[in-house]
């Protein structure tokens, strides 16, 4: 609290109930507890064309996987260094909250980057397969930064904040139509195709327990407090 101002400055700080730097032998797919039974042509693999990232098991299709062997809770994040070269709009990697392992239809928020030259961050709603674009934003991405999205709400409105390295990118974003995605699910990674060259590293994900005053510091930045 700013005694000055008179405003509530404490943030949420947020604990990680899930982790993957992805640092061991290469895995065609992801192994337990990642998991994806919608389609196994549209998983990610850990190597092939990159060392120590994950990677999309193909490059002309939308891929994703889900950490399981956690109790997510509704209000969640994912966030993920991202490289990328394309230069499409509305393609390459990234994360997704509130996913739905489920055999019949795509069910998640995903949040996606490239190196576009306008509305090159995407964030897209999937609900039975159906996907609309809820929100785009223009920056400028450099491979390795850490795309960050949060998600919270189970009412009316669910409320998701887009971060490119700790930075959040615009205002939030409100969903309220009839198809937002209430129920927790699980967090993962996602891809939008087409796009070669794309990478995911050091993934986390997790929920915020408590109001603070601790500034958030991504885990890669407290390694020692995180097991590899």
């Amino acid at each position: 609290f700013n005694r000055k101002s008179n405003k509530d400055h404490s943030i949420k700080i947020m604990a990680v109930l899930a982790s993957d730097a992805f640092n061991r032998a290469n895995e065609t797919p992801l192994a337990s507890p990642w998991t994806q039974t919608f389609d196994t042509t549209r998983q990610f693999n850990l190597g092939g064309n990159a060392a120590n990232t994950a990677n999309p098991e193909s490059s002309s299709l939308d891929c994703w996987m889900f950490m399981t062997g956690v109790t997510w809770p509704a209000d969640q994040y994912a966030e993920g260094k991202v490289t990328v070269t394309g230069t499409g709009a509305g393609t390459g990697p990234g994360v997704l909250v509130r996913g739905q392992d489920i055999t019949t239809a795509k069910t998640y928020y995903r949040l996606i980057a490239s190196k576009a030259a306008a509305d090159n961050v995407t964030l897209s709603r999937f609900n039975a397969g159906t996907q609309v674009d809820v929100a785009t934003r223009t920056t400028t991405w450099v491979s390795g930064d850490v795309l960050r999205l949060e998600v919270t709400g189970s009412g009316a409105t669910v409320t998701l904040k887009l971060f490119q390295n700790g930075t959040q990118l615009g205002a939030d974003v409100s969903d309220s139509s009839a198809s937002r995605i209430t129920a927790a699910g699980n967090a993962g990674l996602a891809f939008s195709s087409t796009s070669a060259s794309t990478t995911v590293d050091d993934w986390e994900a997790g929920d915020f327990p408590v109001a603070g005053q601790v500034p958030y510091q991504p885990y890669y930045q407290l390694a020692p407090l995180v097991a590899q």
